[in-house]
């Protein structure tokens, strides 16, 4: 009779190779995940800068008295700045740029803000409280311009989506 022997013997090579490949991937793995975190420097974002000055805030009425006693003056130290009037009351507005004025614009008493683009009058009305940032043109008749504007709806919020009633 004859006794059959198990395979108790060492591993092959095969399976020592694959041992160790899979042994060194581990490594690596752990090695790449603790070396960064074991570096003291840490990386923050570097100051905020504007591109450009803040816009100057100023009542659309004052600056209309300030044009008038001193034109001269007055474009001298608006020339070149933004300016940013926070609560312009739309007194009159083009809609479209309709005649018999072509502007498209808002206005609050001898103020207009102009705008470029007939969208950026579509949520506003008379009577809306909007706010308005611009550069100052000069006069125009008895108008002081704001030109360039853009125009955001302060009340009612978000403004309307409605046509006018003249449509």
């Amino acid at each position: 009779m004859k006794i059959l022997k198990t395979f108790t013997g060492t591993p092959t090579t095969g399976k020592r190779l694959k041992f160790l490949h899979i042994s060194i991937l581990l490594a690596l793995v752990v090695f790449s995940i603790m070396l960064p975190g074991c570096q003291q420097n840490t990386l923050t974002p570097p100051p905020a800068e504007t591109i450009t000055d803040p816009p100057i805030e100023l009542d659309p009425l004052e600056l209309f008295n300030e044009y008038e006693a001193d034109p001269e003056g007055t474009m001298a130290k608006y020339e070149g700045k933004r300016l940013h009037f926070p609560y312009v009351l739309v007194e009159a507005m083009s809609f479209l740029g309709e005649p018999p004025d072509e502007d498209l614009y808002v206005q609050m008493g001898k103020v207009k803000f102009r705008v470029e683009y007939p969208s950026q009058l579509s949520y506003i009305r008379e009577g809306y409280i909007v706010e308005a940032t611009g550069d100052l043109w000069g006069k125009q008749l008895a108008y002081l311009i704001i030109k360039n504007c853009w125009l955001k709806v302060i009340d009612p919020p978000g403004g309307t989506d409605e046509m006018p009633p003249e449509y």
